[in-house]
């Protein structure tokens, strides 16, 4: 049986003091440390933002004069069979700073519809990108997490027309638990 391995991105804002987050799937403790964060401390984060629309992982970006990778730091992987098809939970809590998870990622990537168009990238165990989609409207919805809680509250992604296809960003806030489901896909292996 080959194991799919699935990665997590985020990073905070805060540099000063340490920010621990201890994340994990079903139940089992995957992730428990230091993140990594950027210098441009906690006044950055807008105090209203929630969630924002997430962006392509392999860019980057520039605030305050500093490049960031946009899709954040790896924060912890775990893996599960390729022809895992359904949904695990996930709980990350937070303690020191607002975090801010990016983007999921799985190798071994299903073809999305109308989508992959590259043979060299779907089902390639070295090729790390989207793992669900599901259809809303004709909208093709590449975002593996739902039923998101932080701190008991439900929330929900508001989509606008010009990004909503994409993974949504989430901020944890300080003291914060963000508790979801991750919806996978069964990954697909070349032959």
């Amino acid at each position: 049986m080959t194991a799919r391995t699935f990665k997590l991105y985020g990073h905070t804002y805060k540099s000063n003091d340490p920010v621990t987050i201890m994340a994990k799937i079903d139940g089992s403790e995957v992730f428990n440390g230091p993140v990594e964060s950027n210098t441009l401390g906690n006044s950055w984060f807008p105090a209203h933002m929630i969630t924002v629309p997430g962006y392509d992982i392999n860019t980057t970006e520039s605030v305050g004069g500093i490049t960031l990778p946009e899709g954040g730091y790896e924060l912890f992987s775990f893996t599960a069979p390729v022809e895992f098809t359904g949904t695990k939970t996930m709980e990350i809590s937070v303690v020191g700073a607002a975090f801010r998870l990016t983007f999921l990622t799985a190798n071994y990537k299903p073809v999305m519809p109308g989508l992959d168009t590259n043979n060299n990238i779907t089902g390639s165990e070295n090729y790390f990108g989207d793992f669900y989609y599901n259809i809303v409207d004709s909208v093709v919805i590449m975002d593996p997490i739902s039923n998101v809680t932080i701190n008991d509250v439900v929330q929900s992604p508001v989509r606008d027309a010009t990004r909503q296809e994409g993974n949504w960003m989430w901020i944890i806030p300080d003291n914060s638990t963000l508790s979801c489901n991750i919806n996978i896909m069964a990954g697909l292996i070349k032959v």
